[in-house]
């Protein structure tokens, strides 16, 4: 189980009662405005997380209260082949956002990545609307690589122009 500590924050594997309070956030507005996620009823997700609970998903858990306020997914860079690089993709329950958690959580993890996991890179994609997570990724040091023009039509049949950043160790 992945267990890293910030100041506030525990990023931690899914547990099974996880699940519930995932999709609570997963489902909303705020999350899916900016995610290619159909949503699904409760079975058909956590049918889906349960094969998960092994691999690289992490819940964003704030200390003080054990409260589960988010999601941070690693996966296979789509983009690059062959090379040693890992992707995240994350996000956080709307009333904890714009207050520094993700800030905090994403150095963290991308600090081990980096340097304890030991990949040479660690890569995210973002859509352009989503201005938050563009200023983010570029605090937290990630160059941007690329900008796909009419790249991803959502499941709400919007299409988004995607953003390709990467940092290297």
């Amino acid at each position: 189980m992945t267990i890293l500590e910030t100041k506030r924050l525990i990023l931690r594997s899914i547990k099974h009662e996880d699940i519930k309070y995932l999709y609570e956030i997963w489902k909303t507005d705020y999350v899916q405005k900016y995610n290619v996620m159909k949503v699904v009823p409760f079975s058909e997700y956590q049918e889906s997380m349960e094969k998960e609970l092994s691999l690289d998903n992490l819940c964003i858990v704030l200390k003080e209260s054990d409260t589960v306020i988010g999601h941070i997914a690693l996966s296979e860079d789509s983009i690059r082949y062959r090379v040693n690089s890992i992707m995240i993709s994350y996000w956080l329950k709307q009333e904890f956002s714009n207050k520094g958690y993700m800030s905090e959580a994403l150095e963290t993890l991308v600090e081990y990545l980096l340097h304890t996991r030991n990949y040479d890179l660690v890569t995210a994609r973002v859509f352009s609307d989503n201005k938050a997570s563009l200023s983010l990724l570029l605090k937290l040091g990630f160059k941007q690589e690329g900008y796909l023009k009419h790249a991803v039509r959502n499941f709400q049949n919007e299409i988004f122009d995607d953003v390709l950043f990467a940092k290297f160790k």
